[in-house]
């Protein structure tokens, strides 16, 4: 034999399938493919909940300091005297009681009482008694005079709200803030002795 026939005989073996190949490789590489695709879906599906989780985090953060922001300057205008109730966001905590729907606004339980029938002599302490949840959900749909917030000085997203007991020796004042940026909602109750 030659070696021009061995050329050619060894290129014909090159291109003729071998006998015991049964497609084994291909099979395998099929699954390889699936499972780096599965984990590479899962990989993309991971991020994306944990920017959302970090998003919803940080819109948390900034509505809880502008209601925080809201608090403070509450109690700052608290401190020097400007809560009375001839400012438009201060209201008598006793006509949120009296507002037209019981004590639909207090936590249940509340009874607004004064010693003897005297008007001077409060017996309900004004802090924790207010069911903001109920005072919320009114101050959104608007259906009560006795909320009328006000907001922060350039900011309409920050609000907040002051009740006094005008008849508290103490100046007893429960605050109500709220920030609602970037579609989030913070909701602050607290509650401030003046002297």
């Amino acid at each position: 034999m030659n070696t021009e026939q061995q050329k050619q005989i060894n290129r014909t073996n090159l291109f003729t399938p071998l006998s015991n190949e049964s497609g084994a490789v291909l099979i395998i590489t099929l699954i390889i493919l699936v499972l780096l695709t599965l984990i590479g879906v899962s990989g993309i599906n991971t991020a994306s909940t944990d920017i959302q989780i970090t998003s919803n985090y940080r819109i948390h953060n900034l509505n809880l300091s502008c209601a925080d922001a809201a608090v403070n300057r509450a109690k700052s205008l608290i401190a020097y005297g400007n809560a009375t109730t001839s400012a438009a966001w201060v209201n008598d905590i006793k006509d949120l009681y009296d507002s037209g729907n019981g004590i639909k606004y207090f936590k249940v339980g509340t009874v607004w009482k004064k010693a003897n029938y005297d008007e001077t002599v409060d017996l309900t302490p004004v802090l924790n008694v207010i069911d903001v949840d109920q005072v919320i959900t009114d101050w959104d749909n608007g259906t009560i005079s006795a909320i009328a917030p006000t907001t922060m000085p350039g900011d309409a997203d920050v609000e907040f709200v002051v009740y006094v007991d005008t008849n508290s020796a103490d100046g007893e004042s429960v605050v109500i803030a709220r920030s609602r940026k970037n579609g989030g909602d913070v909701i602050i109750e607290a509650g401030f002795n003046q002297k």
